[in-house]
């Protein structure tokens, strides 16, 4: 474990099956993009400001750059276009 970072605790996420249930939505919103305009990636103006938002949200957890909300791991999550935000902080 590196100096500074917490042991991992699984209880300040969601349980197993709703982030999978989470997961399943987010997949759906990507899809559905992709399926309506051909849209899957966001652009990078768009990823800067959800990783701007997020860090600066209290849900976050910035040593696993996951939502403690959701569970979703943001990194990822910031590239897709159609992907939203659980607190709906982000902009439309």
């Amino acid at each position: 474990m590196k100096m500074n970072q917490q042991p991992f605790d699984p209880n300040q996420y969601p349980g197993f099956w709703e982030q999978m249930n989470n997961f399943k939505d987010f997949l759906k919103e990507v899809g559905q993009g992709v399926a309506e305009d051909g849209t899957l990636w966001s652009d990078k103006t768009m990823e800067e400001r959800r990783q701007y938002t997020c860090e600066r949200c209290t849900e976050f957890d910035h040593q696993r750059s996951r939502c403690m909300a959701c569970g979703c791991f943001m990194k990822a999550k910031w590239k897709f276009e159609r992907s939203k935000c659980p607190l709906d902080k982000w902009e439309k």
